[in-house]
């Protein structure tokens, strides 16, 4: 549509001017404008008369629903789609840790009888084990001890797994009905069986923490540096009861003491060289 009046100074244009003769206005631009803003003012009778739902027809809304509750309710039906998966791998890691618990189980029992019972662990001590040295690691009642503590770490993992695997659950349905979700997270039950293990064993519980701590989930992360802390602490106690037994060996050991009889097998050396000089020469003075 031609201007018949220039948009910046209103003097008289003609149709086919591309330039106001009067103020130099770029006239297509504006017409170019115009044009543009009476396509988007444009509506038909039925669409004017229709309530505005322009989320709802897309799917991403609902009538009378406000942007930010929309906003909310797509983001509980992204986080139900992500809890299946994670429901499906608590289970799974629940039911491993179920056999692992049962297995080591098993063999802790048949170490702490031939250690004699239960009451073999009042030997399980930092003194004992000092003195066992590297033998401790044949030793029935430490191993015993060490295989009923994994049992423990294995029981709270299954615990806490199949805990998380439920409230995952709990959140799927409650946004499936419309309702806010139940907050889902590494339970209790699972970080004092991941400490514990940690604890009886270091290396394991170094490792483990550092692949937790690459997760870009704050609370595995997190959960990766307190199984570091566990481990390191753990591994120095261990070395640090080791240099202690070695320290008690060095201070308690007895300074040799030497016999006369001792001395004279040192010196017999020394008298044999000078009998073998005199005899030498005895034969030349002949």
């Amino acid at each position: 549509m031609a201007a018949e009046k220039c948009p910046k100074c209103s003097a008289g244009v003609q149709p086919t001017d591309a330039q106001c003769m009067d103020c130099g206005a770029d006239l297509l631009e504006a017409r170019r404008k115009a044009e543009a803003t009476l396509i988007e003012t444009a509506r038909l009778p039925v669409a004017a008369a229709a309530p505005p739902r322009t989320a709802a027809a897309t799917g991403r809304g609902e009538v009378g629903e406000s942007a930010d509750e929309t906003r909310l309710r797509i983001f509980d039906q992204q986080l139900a789609e992500k809890l299946i998966g994670e429901r499906q791998a608590a289970y799974a890691s629940a039911g491993i840790a179920l056999i692992i618990c049962g297995v080591v189980a098993f063999i802790a029992k048949q170490q702490i009888d031939a250690a004699g019972g239960p009451a073999a662990f009042e030997q399980v001590t930092p003194a004992g084990i000092r003195h066992l040295g590297w033998g401790a690691l044949a030793d029935a009642a430490v191993t015993g001890m060490w295989l009923a503590l994994a049992t423990l770490s294995a029981f709270l993992c299954v615990v806490g797994q199949s805990w998380q695997g439920l409230r995952a659950g709990q959140s799927i349905r409650a946004v499936a009905d419309g309702e806010k979700p139940v907050p889902v997270g590494i339970s209790m039950a699972t970080k004092a069986g991941l400490l514990l293990f940690a604890i009886i064993c270091p290396p394991m519980g170094i490792i483990m923490g550092l692949v937790f701590k690459l997760s870009n989930d704050d609370e595995t992360a997190a959960m990766g540096g307190m199984l570091m802390l566990a481990g390191f602490v753990a591994l120095l106690a261990l070395v640090g009861n080791w240099l202690w037994e070695l320290a008690e060996n060095i201070k308690t050991k007895p300074r040799p003491t030497r016999r006369a009889s001792d001395t004279a097998l040192l010196l017999y050396p020394l008298g044999a060289a000078l009998s073998s000089s005199f005899a030498a020469r005895r034969e030349r003075g002949r």
